[in-house]
Order: structure tokens, then C-alpha cells, then sequence
């Protein structure tokens, strides 16, 4: 097949490249490499490495501004992680979210309504959707807790609005929190890794008892893919790990990795934080098969190579 993946030069979605390449498709690449919630020097140096891959082309093009829908003649499937990822920046720039992750997704739901019905859309959004606890079924009702969480929601409701009028077949994936070798720079293990070794101090937002079903990278990978193959059409799918663990457990397992002591400074709750999460995945079991290989153990050990090999 044909296959745009957007947002490609992000920590999933180059991750979701390689991986389709691999197995055959072609593969075309798109981002705006703009500054997120870290920098786009990272972006940068995953683009130039998708730039040598068989099968992979890349584009670097901002959809908020710039149509996409001359890139699509002959596309099979797109893959949509373009997005303003993040809780905490939503609360201050949230123009920058609105256009990253409404606008840009109209803008392309309008470009592949065009093509009448010949592509199908695989549209990445996240558990905040559900609000400050996410443990229910994909129909449960969807309270956001958060601006990101809103601005996510807000795309998932235009994509099945112009699905149900313009006729164009869709997949909603909900991420519960993924991790990993190559993690974004920003994110909390990737934080609690870094200041850890470098006996720096982890700031702590409540009690350290929230807790996620973390998603390991090859997992979640493993999973969107098992839903481009198997999965039903118009239909929202949690991706999610099984084990839920809370936040001063995930310190100690890194320490216990590393050899090293964490130096923690608790401060108040933040606003938008979840408190909880534990996804059901009980739709995508039974369309798919799919079953979550990796404990958290395992994959903040594989976390913590990488970390280490590169410094």
C-alpha cells in the first residue's frame, strides 16, 4: 500500500516509518519539524535518519497553512499523528493547539473527503479524552481535564462528522501514555531517567500516586498496525498497556536500574494532570488479537540503555 504517516519526525511516528517500510509499504513521510513542547533539533535528527530508509519518502509541509490534498493521488491509507502533544503548555499557548490539533485536522479530513471515499484515515488521539480518570470502555463519557484534551476530542468529533457526511472510512486510536527508547525529551520517564543519573531533582505535582497503563513503543507500534490490518472500520480503539503502576513506583524501578537514589521535591497537583488510568482494550482484543508484550520493567530497562548509549 500507499501510506502517509503525518507528524512522522515524532517519537511515534518515526517509529511507525521504519516499521511500515519494513514490511513493504511505501511509505510517505510528513511534518512541520516545528518547536513543540521540546526541541525540533530532535525532530531533525529522526527526519535525516527516515531520509535513507528504503520505500520512504518525506515532506516537510505545515497543514495548518499548506494543503496536503496534492500529496494524496494514489493514497491508500494515512496514518495522523500530527499533533501539539502535551498537558501542562495547553494552559498557556492554546491558540497553538487549537490550529495544531483542530485546524490542521479539518484541513486534512476536507483534502481527503475529496477522493471520495478511496482513503481510509487512521487518526492518533490519547486517553486525556476521557478526563482525570480514564478506566473505561471506548464509549464511556469523555470528560477532558485538560486544554490538549479538549483541542484531541474536538478532532475526533470532526472526523466522524465529516466520515458520516462525506463517506470515507476511519480508525480512532487512543495512546495511554507511551514510552520508550527515543521517548520525547519532555515526557516523565524520559525526565526521571535523566535527572536521576545526573543526581538532579525530580519535581513531584501531588502525592506521586497517580498512575497510568503505560505503552511500550514496540507494543503501541505493534498494536496501530494490528488495527490497520484487522481492525473495523468506524470504530475508536484504546492502545494501552496492562499494567497500571504509579509514579513513585516507576522512580523506584528506575533506580533500582541505574544503582542510583532519586532526589525528590513534591509540589501541588497541576492542573490538568490525570490522576488515573488503566485502559480497557477489550474492543481491540476481540478485533485483533493483540496482546501487550512488554512489562514496565523491561521497557524502562530498554529506556535506560538508550539513555545511557548516548551520553
Amino acid at each position: 500500500m500507499k501510506i502517509i504517516v503525518t507528524g512522522a519526525a515524532g517519537f511515534i511516528g518515526s517509529s511507525l516509518v521504519k516499521k511500515l517500510a519494513s514490511t513493504g509499504h511505501n511509505v510517505l513521510g510528513i511534518d512541520a519539524l516545528i518547536d513543540t513542547t521540546y526541541s525540533k533539533e530532535i525532530k531533525i535528527s529522526r527526519w535525516s535518519e527516515l531520509s535513507v530508509i528504503n520505500n520512504v519518502e518525506l515532506k516537510q509541509l505545515d497543514m495548518r497553512y499548506e494543503s496536503c490534498e496534492p500529496l494524496l493521488n494514489g493514497v491508500d491509507l494515512i496514518f495522523n499523528l500530527a499533533a501539539m502533544p502535551g498537558l501542562v503548555d495547553s494552559w498557556i499557548d492554546f491558540d497553538l493547539y487549537l490550529s495544531c490539533n483542530v485546524t490542521a485536522t479539518q484541513k486534512l479530513l476536507k483534502a481527503i473527503s475529496n477522493f471520495r471515499g478511496q482513503i481510509k484515515l487512521i487518526h492518533i488521539s490519547t486517553s486525556s479524552v476521557y478526563g482525570k480518570v480514564a478506566n473505561s470502555s471506548e464509549e464511556s463519557e469523555k470528560l477532558p481535564f485538560s486544554p490538549y484534551g479538549v483541542t484531541k476530542l474536538a478532532a475526533e468529533n470532526l472526523i466522524q462528522a465529516y466520515s458520516a457526511n462525506l463517506g470515507f472510512d476511519f480508525n480512532i486510536l487512543r495512546y495511554f501514555s507511551v514510552y520508550g527508547p527515543g521517548q520525547r525529551s519532555d515526557m516523565a520517564y524520559s525526565k526521571f531517567i535523566k535527572a536521576i543519573y545526573f543526581g538532579n531533582t525530580i519535581e513531584i505535582y501531588g502525592d506521586g500516586k497517580q498512575s497510568r497503563t503505560n505503552t511500550y513503543i514496540d507494543d503501541c507500534i505493534e498494536a496501530t498496525i494490528a488495527v490497520m490490518d484487522r481492525g473495523a472500520n468506524q470504530n475508536i480503539y484504546n492502545i494501552s498497556g496492562i499494567e497500571n503502576v504509579d509514579l513513585l513506583t516507576s522512580i523506584k524501578i528506575i533506580e533500582e536500574i541505574l544503582g542510583k537514589n532519586a532526589r525528590l521535591d513534591f509540589l501541588p497537583a497541576r492542573g490538568g494532570d490525570q490522576l488515573f488510568t488503566m485502559g480497557d482494550i477489550t474492543k481491540l482484543l476481540r478485533d485483533t488479537n493483540y496482546v501487550a508484550k512488554t512489562n514496565l520493567e523491561e521497557g524502562l530497562r530498554r529506556q535506560v540503555e538508550c539513555f545511557l548509549a548516548g551520553i
